[in-house]
């Protein structure tokens, strides 16, 4: 409206809803930070368990954004989205998703 109002030339840019892609990320219980999250808790879990726990749950038709690569499956996922195609590499989430306190913390406590 402004730009109309202001004679500012202008092409609209339509994008795509990326909601289910939200979802797929963040959306709980059953989202990737959630089985992160879940795999963090059993105080055992492994980079590898949670990306087993992923690729099983999310290989369902409903999941269409997901996708278990065929290089790499036992370190990487990929999500599909406005981007194209990411791939992410699980190595290190469950170590930086863990919330611990820090040594200092836990003296005062």
């Amino acid at each position: 409206e402004v730009y109309v109002k202001e004679e500012v030339e202008w092409n609209f840019v339509s994008y795509e809803d990326n909601q289910h892609i939200i979802d797929l990320i963040a959306k709980r219980p059953i989202c990737v930070l959630g089985l992160l999250d879940e795999g963090c808790a059993t105080g055992s879990g492994k980079d590898s368990t949670v990306l087993d726990n992923m690729h099983a749950t999310f290989a369902q038709p409903k999941y269409k954004a997901y996708t278990k690569p065929k290089k790499s499956s036992d370190r990487t996922f990929v999500l599909s989205h406005y981007a194209g195609e990411v791939v992410y590499t699980i190595e290190g989430w469950v170590e930086k998703n863990k919330d611990e306190l820090s040594p200092d913390v836990l003296m005062l406590l």
